[in-house]
């Protein structure tokens, strides 16, 4: 997304627009799309910095956590950034003959700190067992029989 310098002559423009990442930034990410990206917020310059304030809001879709089928998460990111440019002018995020800022660095990085480390849209594992394993609880907990003897040999270390 970027954002048109010129606009900001008296020091600050709003910002209320849809947002689009590029696909490329989903290559090596948990993320699997983007829908509904909006960006409501505000840009101004403060000394030789353009400060970053709003909310992007939107729909993530990742795998879910149990049965690894797409689902979409909606988040609601708060964004304060502080844009150096100084920086940005040896980057060459900014473009000098057009006046514009490239802030999809910044929205992607709040993007992915949102991004949950397990998500499922059902509460309780709906599946209890598999090839070789079983999901135990405290009311069905049953040693496993193949540690029986071992359960006795640390019995009697404790005598």
């Amino acid at each position: 997304m970027n954002l048109d310098l010129n606009k900001m002559r008296n020091g600050s423009m709003s910002i209320d627009a849809q947002v689009i990442i590029p696909s490329s930034y989903l290559v090596d990410s948990q993320i699997k799309g983007l829908k509904n990206l909006k960006l409501v917020g505000k840009a101004y310059y403060e000394d030789d910095n353009i400060i970053l304030e709003g909310i992007l809001s939107g729909i993530i879709v990742l795998l879910d956590s149990y049965s690894l089928d797409l689902i979409d998460y909606k988040f609601e990111s708060q964004i304060d950034q502080i844009i150096d440019l100084g920086d940005l002018k040896s980057n060459k995020i900014i473009k000098k003959s057009e006046n514009v800022l490239d802030i999809t660095d910044v929205l992607w990085q709040n993007i992915v700190l949102e991004v949950p480390i397990s998500y499922s849209k059902t509460k309780e594992v709906e599946i209890k067992q598999g090839d070789g394993w079983q999901l135990k609880d405290k009311e069905t907990h049953q040693d496993d029989p193949r540690l029986a003897k071992l359960a006795e040999l640390l019995d009697k270390g404790k005598e």
